[in-house]
């Protein structure tokens, strides 16, 4: 996989590092405060606005506070000037995510916009 950008990494990194430590100033830069996070979990849909998401994340036990090791990844990107589109493998609490990230570019910064994601079978 191409090297991607530090400056589209980052909100990323922010991301994964932030769900797994229960990090929520990290889950707060990473998002831009209008995002959403839908998807499925198992066949279950739900949607939160991201603000939502990451007080749920820094309320629960963290995956660090519950002795998992670190198991997250991207697994492709995309992007344009001003756009991006990151894979993820997100495994928390022995379930497996994929997740699909949507950046923007917006004042200069780089934020999730939304989030979208599966929890396919094992």
């Amino acid at each position: 996989m191409t090297d991607i950008p530090e400056e589209i990494a980052r909100p990323v990194e922010d991301y994964l590092r932030g769900a797994y430590h229960g990090d929520a100033n990290r889950l707060t830069r990473a998002f831009h405060p209008e995002a959403h996070i839908v998807g499925f979990l198992g066949e279950m849909y739900l949607d939160e606005p991201a603000p939502d998401f990451t007080a749920r994340l820094a309320a629960e036990e963290s995956e660090e506070a519950a002795g998992h090791a670190y198991d997250k990844r991207i697994l492709s990107a995309e992007w344009t000037e001003n756009t991006a589109m990151v894979a993820a493998e997100n495994n928390v609490h022995g379930r497996r995510f994929i997740d699909y990230l949507l950046l923007m570019k917006i004042d200069g910064r780089w934020v999730i916009r939304n989030k979208i994601y599966t929890t396919p079978p094992k």
